[in-house]
């Protein structure tokens, strides 16, 4: 069974980055290593802007925190369901 998560970044962040997103996954470590874009695993090695200068890199996910809704999904695949945008 899935869970419902909302991450979000405790630091300072800038334009053109996310602040916080809504996923479907496992676990709230799965859900921190997810990218806001379109869940990528940030321990797999991605060098373009979107996904290096757009969320926190893997040895800052203790910026994250994690909150678990109440709900649980019968989903089988873990997604982003929306993120947080702030363009500049």
């Amino acid at each position: 069974m899935m869970n419902v998560y909302f991450v979000e970044r405790e630091d300072r962040f800038d334009y053109d980055s996310y602040d916080s997103f809504v996923c479907i996954c496992e676990d709230d470590q799965t859900a921190k290593f997810m990218h806001p874009r379109d869940g990528w695993d940030l321990r797999e090695e991605r060098t373009s802007y979107e996904y290096s200068q757009t969320w926190v890199s893997p040895s800052e996910i203790e910026r994250l925190v994690t909150v678990t809704f109440i709900c649980s999904s019968s989903e089988t695949e873990s997604r982003i369901v929306c993120s947080s945008f702030n363009a500049g």
